[in-house]
């Protein structure tokens, strides 16, 4: 949930006012209890005469030129909001170790830079949005996000470290920003609920090396200059993994060994070799569709999925699913154009709906009843479906 400035009793920071240490507080640091709103810097002129945390929300808007005078700052235990400030560049905060709740930086056309080198918790949301002049966020040291990490239509974001970051427990969806190049989280290597990334025109490189699996959705979706993808030591999306619109020339996924929905790989134009060489299982359904320079897909260990449909591919033969054995529902093989061969399919035993083959210009129907043939019509649940 995004946080809006609301109205709210500002604390009064009286120089030498003594710091309340809250029971049960080991920190040991001076704390002043209560919301901290600022409007211009003299809010918080004094603050590190005598306090290093901020019991309460730190709200940020209207014409703050700088946030020095909070230097001092370690830890923040409820929200950081930074809203519709017109004279704020640098968000820095380079004591900042602990944030308790939300960090919401919206709306803010020119701050250029976000800032906070030690800051390694946020018990919350990170939501950067709509900051057209942004250029650099800075969280070297992030090791968890305790909910989502959204950063959208950030128009001039082009440096974005994240080299800690080990663990989001809502939703990581990075949307839009349209001057980002490179996109590296070296240490992240699990994802709560759905990772997105979508929707950059520069955007050439992914690189998440160290991830490992994902509790919900992950997609890549609409970056048209995409031409890399690490993600050598994924394991498993306990739901759908989507691959589409991306301008990669081959994609791999060494140790991808299941997918709990569907494994969707469509409308990448430039993609000639895909491969998941250990994946063995796919819960719901696999499409690789209009693909149309993919000619080496190879789903070598693949045994059974929901439903496989293979639509639109520059593919001669199917020989990269030849282990497969069990479709549950609909196997469909239409309108690739250069198929010349299906005998990589004859090792399937069932299909548990339709078997629908049509539109492959140039496969004979040879082809077709050979298919039929060593599956068993007994075998096809459904209707066998032919040109």
């Amino acid at each position: 949930m995004i946080l809006l400035l609301a109205c709210t009793q500002p604390v009064h920071i009286d120089p030498g006012q003594n710091g309340n240490n809250k029971p049960g507080d080991d920190t040991g640091e001076p704390t002043l209890d209560g919301d901290l709103d600022i409007t211009d810097v003299d809010d918080m002129k004094g603050f590190c005469d005598d306090f290093t945390v901020l019991d309460g929300d730190l709200l940020i808007g209207g014409e703050v030129t700088s946030v020095e005078e909070l230097s001092c700052l370690v830890e923040v235990t409820g929200d950081i909001v930074v809203q519709e400030d017109g004279a704020l560049e640098e968000l820095a905060l380079p004591n900042l170790v602990l944030l308790g709740d939300d960090l919401t930086v919206l709306n803010n056309q020119v701050l250029r830079v976000i800032d906070f080198p030690v800051l390694t918790h946020v018990d919350d949301d990170i939501y950067v949005l709509d900051a057209d002049g942004l250029e650099a966020i800075r969280m070297p040291s992030l090791v968890r996000a305790g909910d989502d990490l959204k950063l959208f239509y950030n128009g001039g974001l082009s440096e974005l470290d994240l080299d800690s970051l080990e663990e989001v427990y809502g939703y990581l969806h990075f949307r839009a920003n349209a001057e980002l190049v490179t996109l590296s989280m070296p240490a992240l290597k699990h994802s709560d609920i759905d990772f997105i990334i979508e929707d950059h025109t520069l955007l050439e490189t992914v690189s998440l090396p160290a991830f490992v699996d994902s509790r919900a959705d992950v997609r890549m979706s609409n970056n048209v200059a995409l031409t890399t993808v690490d993600l050598s030591a994924f394991v498993e999306a306990e739901m759908g993994l989507t691959f589409g619109r991306n301008a990669i020339p081959s994609f791999s996924l060494p140790v991808l060994e299941s997918v709990g929905g569907n494994f969707t790989v469509t409308e990448n134009d430039s993609i000639e070799s895909f491969s998941a060489p250990a994946l063995v299982s796919i819960g719901a359904g696999l499409e690789l569709s209009q693909n149309e320079s993919l000619v080496e897909p190879d789903l070598s260990a693949l045994e059974s999925v929901g439903y496989a449909t293979l639509r639109g591919n520059g593919f001669e033969h199917v020989d990269g699913l030849a282990a497969l054995r069990t479709v549950e529902q609909t196997l469909a093989i239409t309108d690739n154009s250069q198929l010349v061969r299906l005998d990589g399919l004859h090792g399937v035993e069932s299909v548990g709906g339709d078997l629908e083959v049509r539109a492959n210009r140039v496969l004979d129907s040879s082809e077709v009843d050979a298919l039929v043939e060593a599956i068993g019509e007994d075998n096809i649940a459904g209707s066998v479906s032919r040109d």
